[in-house]
C-alpha cells in the first residue's frame, strides 16, 4: 500500500501525518509522490503506523494522538496568525488614508480638465488637447484604483482582523 492509500485510509491530512511522523508536510508529498525516500527514523514511525492500521485499538490511539498534536497546535498558530495580521492594521489604515486622499484628487483633477473643456472662450490646440488627455486618464485611472468599492473594501479587510483579535483575546485562559 502506498502512503497516500493508508493516510486516506486513516482520514489523516497531510500536514497531520507530518505531525506525526516529526517532519515538514513538503516531505510527506514528496515521500507520497515518490520524489524522494523517508530517512530511516521517520520511515520506523511510518511502518509502525502500518502495522497500527491491522490492531484497530493501535489505529484509534495513533489518530487519537494526531488530532490531540492537531488541537494543541490550532491556538498558538491562531495566535501566531492573528499577531502576523494585526501589525498590517495600521499600514491598511495608511493606505485607506491615501486611497481617500488620492481618489479626492483625482475627482477633482476629472471635473477641473471637464471645466476646462466645456469653456467656450478657451481654444485648445492639438497639443493642450493632448496634454488634458493624458491628464484625464491618468486621473481616471487614479479613480478606479482609490474607488469607493476598494476602500469599502479595504475598511472590511481591517474590521475582520479587528474581529479576529476579539476572537483570539476572548479564547486564551
Amino acid at each position: 500500500m502506498s502512503i497516500r492509500s493508508i493516510r486516506k485510509e486513516m482520514g489523516i491530512t497531510q500536514r497531520e501525518l507530518a505531525d506525526y511522523l516529526g517532519v515538514h508536510p513538503t516531505l510527506v508529498t514528496l515521500c507520497e509522490r515518490s520524489y524522494r525516500k523517508m530517512p530511516y527514523k521517520v520511515s520506523m514511525k511510518w511502518y509502525h503506523l502500518k502495522s497500527c492500521l491491522e490492531d484497530k485499538a493501535a489505529l484509534d490511539q495513533v489518530t487519537a494522538t494526531v488530532e490531540q498534536q492537531a488541537q494543541d497546535k490550532v491556538p498558538q498558530f491562531l495566535a501566531a496568525q492573528v499577531s502576523r495580521y494585526l501589525r498590517k492594521i495600521p499600514l491598511m489604515q495608511h493606505k485607506l488614508e491615501n486611497m481617500q486622499l488620492q481618489y479626492a484628487q483625482a475627482v477633482r483633477t476629472l471635473s477641473t480638465v471637464a471645466m476646462l473643456r466645456k469653456q467656450p472662450d478657451l481654444e485648445l490646440g492639438s497639443a493642450d488637447d493632448s496634454w488634458l488627455n493624458s491628464v484625464e486618464a491618468r486621473a481616471s485611472k487614479m479613480s478606479m484604483a482609490c474607488s469607493p468599492s476598494r476602500q469599502a473594501l479595504l475598511v472590511l479587510n481591517m474590521q475582520a482582523l479587528a474581529f479576529m483579535e476579539q476572537q483570539v483575546a476572548e479564547a486564551q485562559p
